[in-house]
């Protein structure tokens, strides 16, 4: 009795980017920089077999993802307010060593070549 071969999950089709190189040359990026946008702008990439397994992307959740990101881009941001404090005298920073330090050679230096 012949075994059955069970159908990939994914059948490679125009729709669908395959691999890393493959996605980064349709982004016109580095396979890198794709990755990275996987984790930090959660480009919507889905992986066969667990986190480091095979990946895909479909064309229609690409566009998804860019028109969001558009989107996003375009709607005015608040900006929050930054409060700078004010030193008071009392407040001020101390100025570090190597500023005195300069000094009081500058003005030895000075004392010496008068006398």
């Amino acid at each position: 009795m012949p075994e059955e071969v069970p159908e990939p999950v994914i059948q490679p089709t125009s729709e669908t980017l395959q691999g890393w190189k493959e996605i980064a040359s349709h982004l016109r990026v580095t396979p890198r920089t794709a990755q990275t946008w996987e984790k930090k702008f959660k480009l919507p990439i889905r992986r066969l077999g667990g986190e480091r397994g095979p990946v895909h992307l479909r064309l229609t959740d690409l566009e998804q993802w860019t028109d969001q990101r558009t989107e996003a881009s375009q709607k005015p941001q608040q900006r929050e307010e930054v409060q700078i404090p004010k030193f008071t005298s009392a407040a001020r920073p101390a100025l570090p060593r190597w500023v005195w330090l300069v000094g009081a050679s500058a003005g030895l230096i000075a004392l010496v070549s008068l006398s």
